[in-house]
């Protein structure tokens, strides 16, 4: 059983996987609901509202954060608190997960979550971009650094072995915890989400950012075969819609679509 296989069957048999895919449902669901283009909302606010909802979200769900409890009674008598905010839909079918199961595991200020030795960051990415993303953060530099099973060493340059120790957080991380990394995000013209876990690395030129990443849509299952067959898939392509079985994609009318097409019809 290979790295991603171990992640994969450790999140689903302890039902981390499910609520890591409830949580994107409910967040992505209100995001695209409030998301106005015609308003100026951009990539930018869908990217950041996507966030922070998916914080809120797994927090939810995994019971952590403002809606942490020390036992289940404790989660059964606070579930007014978690239906707070969301649908009655997304309520009803967010997993019952027992609180503690999931950890809040903050890496330098930026939200992370832990089950056992795994834990992960969030990234958001615009659509079809997963494959090339940048490590800009320190933080997400610093897990792209860690050590990877089979790979060989790094020649560090004479006189640069403070900086790199202090970009692969060797100095302050002793203990056995493997940094992952969620990608989250949607495509603006066709309102089709993105749900990648995997292991990161320092990006090269023109190769991948991940020494391995797997799709976890529910679509598919949550097994993560997806990637493994073929690559990173782009969900705009006609291929990747058969494949998942989503159904037509709304479309989103402008104004100025509209005038053209009447104009047009009256012509």
């Amino acid at each position: 059983m290979d790295e991603q296989e171990e992640v994969l069957a450790d999140l689903k048999a302890a039902g981390v996987l499910a609520g890591l895919q409830w949580a994107r449902r409910s967040a992505y669901q209100r995001t695209w609901r409030d998301y106005d283009p015609e308003t100026g909302h951009d990539q930018t606010t869908v990217g950041t509202v996507g966030h922070k909802l998916m914080c809120d979200r797994l927090d939810r769900v995994f019971s952590c954060g403002k809606y942490a409890v020390e036992s289940a009674e404790q989660a059964d008598a606070g579930l007014d608190v978690v239906a707070a905010g969301i649908s009655g839909a997304e309520f009803r079918s967010m997993p019952r997960i027992p609180p503690g199961t999931v950890a809040r595991a903050d890496l330098t200020g930026s939200p992370g979550w832990r089950l056992g030795r795994w834990r992960w960051l969030l990234a958001s990415t615009k659509a079809g971009e997963v494959k090339y993303l940048r490590w800009k953060s320190p933080t997400k530099r610093r897990a792209a650094s860690q050590p990877y099973p089979g790979q060989l060493p790094l020649e560090i340059p004479p006189g640069l072995e403070d900086i790199f120790r202090l970009i692969s957080g060797d100095a302050s991380q002793s203990d056995d915890t493997t940094t992952l990394v969620v990608a989250h995000g949607i495509d603006l013209d066709f309102g089709l989400p993105e749900f990648y876990l995997g292991r990161p690395k320092i990006r090269q030129r023109r190769r991948t950012a991940w020494h391995w990443c797997a799709n976890i849509l529910e679509d598919d299952g949550g097994s993560g075969q997806g990637p493994r067959r073929g690559g990173i898939p782009d969900p705009r392509t006609p291929e990747r819609l058969a494949d998942i079985g989503v159904p037509d994609a709304p479309v989103r009318l402008r104004t100025k679509d509209i005038r053209e097409n009447s104009a047009q019809n009256e012509g």
